[in-house]
């Protein structure tokens, strides 16, 4: 269908491709970052075990522990929202404000005319579109 708009420009192809992967691009990043802080507060945690000895070395074990748990708790919390506080329409922002200028210039309907030539019986046609188009010009002339 040669009646279709595309966006053919490679430039805005390539503003709208970036509006759609920027969140993305953002979220590994932030993820990453996610990553290397736990790493991080493992390595600390393990040290710190690393060190204990001496009198009450359960109870040390123990608020370790507690410790670690309390600051994996408060990273899980600030990195993943309850979900009523996250908005897909939001995370894509960029894209969607983006598609709707870039689609104005879209007609909401296209009309497509069929060439007469295509309701005649033709020689790639097989034996049974060949029927099919006898028929429907005998009754839908």
């Amino acid at each position: 269908m040669n009646g279709i708009p595309l966006v053919e420009d490679a430039n805005e192809q390539r503003k709208l491709l970036d509006a759609l992967l920027a969140p993305l691009q953002k979220e590994v990043h932030d993820q990453q970052q996610c990553l290397k802080y736990t790493d991080k507060l493992y390595h600390s945690y393990v040290e710190k075990i690393n060190r204990i000895d001496g009198v009450n070395i359960t109870s040390k074990y123990i608020g370790e522990t507690q410790w670690l748990k309390k600051e994996l708790y408060n990273q899980l919390e600030s990195e993943f929202p309850p979900k009523d506080n996250t908005s897909i329409s939001e995370y894509f922002e960029a894209f969607h404000s983006y598609f709707s200028k870039a689609i104005k210039n879209v007609p909401e309907i296209v009309v497509e005319i069929q060439k007469k030539e295509r309701f005649g019986i033709q020689a790639s046609d097989s034996l049974i579109q060949k029927s099919q188009k006898c028929l429907s010009n005998y009754f839908l002339p």
